[in-house]
């Protein structure tokens, strides 16, 4: 069995959605004939514990060094003017100071502290001779540059992973000098890899902007894990319950029209009160304090802490339909529409556009995507009267279709590339790459 080195930041104990990525690939990997050994930062910081259980495997942990700890530590002894004290600007100066840091010494990231731990530990593992590719999952970013440097001095084929954009990302806004900093990077780093693989067409058609046709770029879905639902016992309700999972981004997702239609349902009479709940799960229900605050969406809309993994795949299960928010926005698809499809219950899709990669998903399984408020309603109500009636839910997933989005199709996928770039014995560089090289880069 041939082995992968995975630089994963991501990886238990931490936790959040690339870590689930990374452990699925462990699991489903070997089938498909290769075993990944991971690098992974210890003891680094990151909002998300991992929960549950982690596969059997070789874990490469390495030290870790917050690049803020010293330098913040240095930073509270520095002198405040003390016209900025006398002013009371003492706290814009310091947040002017963290902003400074994070934008000249953290590049590509505040990650990248783990950078010689990681290829130190990443060439000593690479030399005892059985890794035959390299991988990298970003974001961080920080990973593609540990592996590039493992690739350059071991000649180890190396495959660069982005689940999410890096310079086009529009969620990580930057100044213009380090977008021009930031953008050079991007391009002299992804130009050595051997491959690139990103989660969504959408993703793709922007990456082709980056290598422009010079490295390979493959489709590698995330996906549901259909041996989780099987092995998970099922969380049961006692009335019709719509759930929703995870963040919710306002403005490009906002309940206010699904809530508006349950209001009127209820009111009208179609849906009784008591026998209808919605569970927002992590999510703040600030923007919508006041639609919810008075009677009926009162007494039906609870928000819920956020809950580990396998129990929300557990409530996600036993739940009388799943919520989701629709949009093909920067090239998106969140991994919590698989799940969603993985769990066989109806969803209650909502989107503004009628077209978009996400969009396509669901429909090419039969799952309908509602738009207008008149839609939702209608929706709502389908929904609720097959619920009483315990007939087929008003979407139907034919096994076969929803295959292609599981975690499983997701290793085949990737061992595919792995295959590709391991048994390509005299790889040509593209003049690209040539020309880094030769300018020592």
């Amino acid at each position: 069995m041939k082995k992968v080195l995975a630089v994963a930041y991501y990886y238990p104990p931490l936790g959040g959605a690339g870590a689930v990525r990374l452990v699925k690939f462990a699991q489903h990997l070997p089938r498909f004939g290769w075993e990944m050994v991971v690098l992974a930062p210890k003891d680094a910081p990151s909002g998300a514990r991992w929960e549950g259980e982690v596969p059997e495997g070789e874990v490469v942990y390495t030290k870790y060094m917050d690049i803020f700890g010293p330098l913040r530590k240095r930073a509270s002894h520095l002198a405040v003017p003390r016209e900025h004290i006398a002013s009371g600007k003492k706290r814009s100066l310091k947040n002017f100071l963290a902003w400074s840091l994070n934008e000249f010494v953290a590049i590509p990231d505040s990650r990248i502290g783990w950078y010689p731990y990681a290829l130190r530990e990443g060439i000593k593992r690479v030399q005892r001779g059985d890794i035959a590719v390299v991988y990298s999952s970003s974001p961080p970013e920080t990973t593609h540059l540990i592996a590039k440097a493992i690739h350059r001095r071991t000649g180890i084929p190396w495959v660069a992973e982005l689940r999410d954009l890096w310079t086009q990302n529009p969620f990580y806004p930057r100044t213009a000098v380090r977008l021009r900093i930031e953008r050079r990077l991007e391009y002299r780093t992804l130009g050595e890899a051997d491959a690139v693989v990103s989660v969504t067409e959408g993703f793709l058609s922007k990456l082709r902007e980056i290598v422009d046709g010079k490295i390979p770029l493959f489709l590698v879905r995330n996906g549901f894990d259909k041996d989780d639902f099987i092995s998970i016992q099922t969380v049961r309700f006692s009335k019709f319950t719509i759930v929703f999972m995870g963040t919710m981004y306002y403005p490009h997702e906002d309940p206010s029209e699904f809530l508006k239609a349950i209001g009127n349902l209820v009111k009208k009479g179609k849906i009784p009160e008591d026998d209808i709940e919605v569970r927002f799960y992590g999510v703040n229900k600030g923007y919508w304090s006041e639609l919810i605050k008075r009677p009926p969406l009162s007494k039906i809309v609870l928000f819920c802490d956020r809950v580990p993994y396998r129990r929300s795949l557990a409530i996600q299960k036993g739940c009388g339909a799943i919520l989701l928010f629709v949009r093909n926005h920067s090239g998106r698809v969140p991994v919590k529409l698989y799940e969603a499809i993985g769990s066989g219950r109806p969803i209650l899709a909502i989107s503004p556009e009628r077209s978009g990669e996400p969009v396509e998903i669901l429909r090419s399984l039969g799952i309908e995507v509602v738009s207008e408020p008149r839609e939702i309603e209608e929706m709502l109500l389908k929904l609720y009267k097959d619920y009483i009636t315990g007939g087929s839910p008003s979407d139907v997933r034919p096994e076969s279709r929803a295959l292609q989005f599981t975690r499983q199709e997701a290793a085949r996928r990737l061992a595919k590339v792995l295959d590709r770039v391991s048994s390509a014995t005299d790889v040509k560089r593209e003049p690209m790459v040539r020309k880094l090289r030769e300018e020592g880069c």
